[in-house]
């Protein structure tokens, strides 16, 4: 019995790190969860406290936490490319937005954000293309709900984050990779979505100038 018991506690920590580590490479920071429980059989997960960690120099520790997450996946899609993943439940996530003026040389203030979004808007360089690998995982979830989530937003002249409530969401067919032929959308698309949701709630006039003029929102 103890040795069983044994075999089940090391599994489920590899387990865990091996989700760490895939969801560390797709979103390309460090990422913290503890899975709580989990069925191979019926690709049901459920995980705690996640956690994606901020880039240094930003004011927040994290730009993305949730209480729970809930995946069900199609377990015969295990070793197939994509990953069938049926639904994703979020419940009571908070996203960190950070805004700041970087002074660099000559004086010269550059916008600078955790997340990036302002380095791709402005950057004429065409985007790098990355030889395919036969190794990359594609998944495509079915159906994303996200409920109870809440945007921190931190920029400067405001020493705390500006905290904005936001309504359910949901999504279909998001993945990693989009595919024109079955209407996938890609999740970084979903997440552009969501941050034009959350310029429509600033309350602050400030901000919404600020964000309207450097990130080309209408």
């Amino acid at each position: 019995l103890l040795f069983y018991i044994f075999l089940i506690v090391n599994f489920k920590n590899l387990l865990e790190n091996f989700i760490e580590d895939r969801f560390s490479k797709i979103t390309e920071h460090r990422v913290k969860l503890s899975l709580n429980k989990f069925n191979l059989f019926s690709g049901t997960f459920e995980l705690n406290k996640i956690e994606i960690e901020n880039k240094k120099n930003f004011f927040n520790q994290n730009i993305f936490e949730a209480k729970t997450v809930i995946i069900r996946i199609n377990s015969r899609s295990y070793f197939r490319n994509p990953v069938i993943i049926q639904k994703v439940i979020f419940s009571e996530p908070k996203i960190f937005f950070e805004i700041k003026n970087i002074v660099k040389k000559k004086k010269e203030e550059k916008i600078q954000d955790n997340l990036k979004i302002i380095e791709k808007i402005n950057n004429k360089e065409e985007p790098k293309i990355y030889p395919k690998k036969n190794k990359d995982k594609n998944f495509i979830i079915y159906d994303l709900e996200i409920n109870d989530s809440v945007a921190h937003i931190k920029y400067d002249g405001n020493e705390q984050n500006l905290v904005i409530p936001l309504s359910k969401m949901n999504f279909s067919n998001v993945g990693n990779s989009a595919n024109k032929e079955n209407k996938f959308q890609h999740y970084k698309d979903i997440m552009k979505l969501i941050l034009n949701d959350i310029f429509l709630r600033i309350p602050d006039e400030k901000l919404r100038n600020l964000i309207k003029q450097n990130y080309k929102i209408k």
